[in-house]
């Protein structure tokens, strides 16, 4: 029954996934409410089945501005926060079981880390059909799963989906990325 159940949850979320998400970039850019994405739900591409994978928020890094906007919009389409993150940013979730995750700085507690994330995300590009919208490159994507599977590690938070997702991404973007930039 919980397996039943759990793949039942994947295919409910995949379906309004996409549109969810689209919906919220959408409206950021609409506003000029500028950001980040870290992570969405296209990961879900990278599985055989879409529903084996987990229903990943989509994660968002705006400044401080942006993200009191930005969480604004999320309470009028009905997101409800549902966990804070202290001095990050917080988890919103919409009936659906959508989720989104904003940050105001990136979700790592240690200055390494945050000032070569900080690094990453100046090299971010704006993500087509959007003005305002960015994104990670190839490479700096899985530099940036490769550091938030390692600082999760330390953090005893790490479960093995988030291996698996490393993983897949890895075997799917191998013959493309370029290892020495990583």
């Amino acid at each position: 029954d919980a397996f039943a159940e759990r793949y039942w949850q994947g295919l409910q979320y995949g379906e309004v996934c996409k549109e969810a998400e689209q919906e919220i970039l959408m409206l950021l850019d609409m506003r000029e409410i500028s950001c980040a994405i870290l992570e969405s739900c296209e990961f879900r591409n990278l599985y055989q089945v879409p529903e084996a994978a987990s229903n990943v928020p989509l994660r968002l890094l705006m400044d401080e501005e942006s993200y009191t906007l930005a969480k604004g919009f999320l309470i009028d389409l009905g997101y409800e926060t549902d966990r804070f993150y202290t001095g990050f940013g917080e988890r919103m979730k919409r009936v659906s079981g959508i989720r989104v995750e904003i940050y105001r700085k990136p979700p790592f507690q240690t200055p390494a880390y945050e000032k070569q994330m900080q690094f990453l995300l100046r090299r971010a590009f704006v993500k087509e059909p959007y003005h305002t919208v960015r994104t990670l490159n190839l490479e700096d994507r899985f530099i940036f799963y490769m550091a938030s599977c390692a600082y999760r590690y330390a953090q005893d938070e790490l479960v093995i989906r988030e291996l698996m997702d490393l993983y897949l991404y890895h075997r799917t973007w191998q013959e493309q990325i370029n290892l020495d930039h990583v």
